[in-house]
């Protein structure tokens, strides 16, 4: 059940991409709290794309999902800049938000809400995988 969609990497296509999920969501008959955090993931990847992948040039995001018996497969591609998430060090929670960096925390909370991240760079292409237990 794979379902893709490409688009220009501008916050401004969040919205289309937003509305794409919402409806492969409800034909998979997902439980809202599933539904959720996939949003959370969502709008956290694809808006970190569209703000840094491509400095001040024009790029694109193709964003796939696939369902497989349990589980569901978020993959992000970009042809931006270099960038591996999972290299980024985990914020330190435990800080008070005075003392805590900015930054981070997005891609923290995404670790933390997938069951499996996967991070490649393959053909100038930055592909992230997310995966997700359905309960």
């Amino acid at each position: 059940m794979l379902n893709t969609l490409e688009l220009k990497a501008s916050i401004e296509n969040f919205a289309q991409l937003s509305d794409r999920w919402h409806n492969i969501a409800a034909s998979w008959d997902l439980n809202s709290a599933l539904i959720n955090k996939i949003d959370v993931c969502l709008e956290e990847i694809y808006v970190n794309i569209a703000s840094y992948a491509y400095d001040d040039k024009e790029g694109t995001a193709k964003i796939s999902f696939d369902k497989q018996d349990n589980e569901i497969t978020l993959k992000f591609e970009d042809e931006g800049i270099y960038y591996n998430p999972l290299q980024k060090e985990d914020p330190d929670i435990t800080l008070s938000l005075e003392e805590r960096p900015i930054g981070g925390l997005g891609i923290f909370m995404v670790k933390e809400i997938s069951k499996d991240i996967e991070y490649k760079r393959e053909d100038n292409k930055n592909i992230l995988i997310l995966k997700f237990g359905i309960d």
